[in-house]
Order: C-alpha cells, then sequence, then structure tokens
C-alpha cells in the first residue's frame, strides 16, 4: 500500500476546497486536494450562477411587465426555450473557468479519488493508497435530498441540479419550501410567466426571524404568487403531473408547502413541523415538482382545489413566443 503525505489534505474540490487549498498552499503548506471528478463547483453549475442567469431574465421582463408605472407603454413575449438556452449557455462558460483554474493547479496536488477517515489524520482513498496528513478539511458540499414522502413521484421532480436542464420553461410549478433559494427561482420563474406557488411546513420564509419583518416579506412576494405556509402534504402521480393533498396548518397558508434538506455526502430528508387542531384538508395537483432546499411551486385551478406542478418551476407561461 503506497502511503502519501502531507500538511493539509482537503477532500472536494468545490469553491470551498479550492479556496482552502490555494491558501494553505500560499502559506507554505504541502497540500492534497482530492476529488472524485473534479467537474467544477455547485456555484458555477448548478448554484447562484446559473440561477442568478435566471433570475436576470425575469427581472427583465418584470420591467417591461412594469413599465407602465413610468409613463411607458411596452410589451414583450417569453421565449422559454431561449431563455433556458441563455442559462446554460452562460452557465458552461463559468464551469469552463472553473475547470481551467482547476487545471493550473500543480498535478501533484490534485488527487482523483474517493476518500474515507481511517484515522484522525488518515484517509484511506478508492485507489487503495492511503493519505496521512497533519490536518484534513472537509469540504465535500452537499446535494440535494427528496423527503421520502416525494418518492412515487420521483420522476417529477426537479433540483437544483436539474432545474437549468429544462430545455423551455414549464406552464406551472409547485416550489416546495420557502427558503432563500426557493423564493428566488419560484419568483424568477413566475415573472417569466410561469404560474408558480410556493409551499413550506414551517411558519415563516426566507430563514427570518423577526415575525414582522417575515410577515412583510410575505406580504410583498405574495403580490408576485400565492406562498403557502404550514402545510403538510401527501405526493401522487396524476396523468402527467403531481396531486398534491395534505392539511394547511396556517391560518394565511393558500397552498401546500414540503421541504427538501440538503444533507452533506449522502441523500436524506427533513420535514418541520406538526399538525395543529382544526386545520383544513387541502388537494392540488401539477405536472412536476421542484424541491430545491425548500421550494415548490403550484398553480390554482378554477376549483378551489390548486393544481400544483412541484418540479421544475412549471407554472402557466404568461406570454410566451
Amino acid at each position: 500500500m503506497t502511503n502519501l503525505t502531507c500538511d493539509v489534505a482537503i477532500i472536494g474540490a468545490g469553491t470551498a476546497g479550492l479556496a482552502a487549498e490555494r491558501s494553505a498552499r500560499r502559506n507554505g503548506a504541502k497540500t492534497l486536494l482530492i476529488d472524485e471528478g473534479f467537474g467544477g463547483t455547485t456555484c458555477a453549475s448548478v448554484g447562484c450562477m446559473p440561477s442568478k442567469l435566471l433570475i436576470a431574465a425575469g427581472n427583465a421582463m418584470h420591467a417591461v411587465d412594469q413599465a407602465k408605472v413610468f409613463g411607458v407603454d411596452a410589451s414583450a413575449k417569453v421565449d422559454g426555450i431561449a431563455v433556458m438556452a441563455r442559462v446554460r449557455k452562460e452557465r458552461d462558460a463559468f464551469v469552463a473557468g472553473v475547470e481551467k483554474s482547476i487545471d493550473k493547479l500543480p498535478n501533484e496536488v490534485k488527487i482523483e479519488a474517493r476518500a474515507k477517515f481511517a484515522g484522525a489524520t488518515i484517509l484511506a482513498l478508492s485507489d487503495g493508497r492511503q493519505v496521512h496528513a497533519k490536518s484534513v478539511v472537509i469540504a465535500t458540499g452537499s446535494s440535494p435530498a427528496i423527503p421520502d414522502m416525494f418518492d412515487v413521484v420521483r420522476g417529477r421532480v426537479l433540483t437544483n441540479e436539474s432545474i437549468f436542464e429544462l430545455k423551455d420553461l414549464p406552464g406551472s410549478i409547485g416550489v416546495i419550501g420557502a427558503g432563500a433559494l426557493g423564493l428566488e427561482l419560484a419568483q424568477a420563474m413566475a415573472r417569466l410567466g410561469v404560474e408558480t406557488m410556493v409551499f413550506d411546513m414551517g411558519e415563516t420564509i426566507g430563514g427570518l426571524k423577526d415575525p414582522h419583518v417575515a410577515e412583510a416579506y410575505h406580504a410583498i412576494l405574495s403580490r408576485e404568487m400565492p406562498i403557502l405556509l404550514g402545510v403538510e402534504l401527501k405526493a401522487e402521480p396524476e396523468g402527467g403531473g403531481v396531486a398534491l393533498s395534505g392539511r394547511v396548518r396556517s391560518r394565511a397558508a393558500s397552498a401546500s408547502t414540503i421541504c427538501s434538506s440538503r444533507r452533506a455526502g449522502h441523500r436524506g430528508s427533513r420535514t418541520s413541523g406538526s399538525r395543529r387542531p382544526g386545520s383544513r384538508s387541502m388537494s392540488t395537483g401539477c405536472p412536476t415538482m421542484i424541491l430545491t432546499r425548500c421550494n415548490v411551486a403550484a398553480r390554482r385551478s378554477s376549483s378551489r382545489a390548486m393544481r400544483i406542478t412541484i418540479a421544475r418551476y412549471c407554472t402557466r407561461r404568461r406570454r410566451r413566443a
């Protein structure tokens, strides 16, 4: 068995891992950067960069919609295919930039393998070698976690790792989880004409702790899309989409919500909230579903029941070419 030694071993070549390796090496440490694929960072490929591209498109359409406020008579159509094509094109350019920076790393620093601890500072690699380090940095990142309740509709569920691969904008979407990521993606979709609804099992949005701020934020965002809090959902296949049923626990809830968390190194799920006495039942249906951390969007049908698109930002297209 071959043993490798270093001062600092970093597991994971994402944004944090790359920064840790550069910083350690800059300060004179001998480093080893371990990753099973060196495929770029979450931020560039499936995180903040592509999401901001989608948000920019939504903001452009929103500016047209609000132009009358300034005395400007404007109109526009959303070309969903073009929107998503641009997101991927620019995203791929970002990823290419990250890959170039990885290529510039000294070859002796990079190890393409999986690692697991064989001791406090000993790593067993999947290629049979061991790494003995003075310090180990764990920068493995996280992956989307789909709650077990969505197993029956898993094929209709989108996460931040699949949403940007959509060839076109969906007609409607249900975003499960009213966290920061869910809200920003839901708002972008709504502004692009996708009929969107957000659901969360919790009683607040965006992780806000001040109840007055959270209430005001909820009211502002609700002008663009329904946001239902305090909801427990059950998902079932329905035709080419998803049917959601559950109980609304919050008085102000106008939809159901499901939260999807992210776990490091493995898939998992987390749900919160307990059912309150006097809750009322509700049902919804949608073609797809998106679980990006804690997001969901949906679309209201002509009846009281909600038609919810739980996966990829699927909402009715407002003005699509």
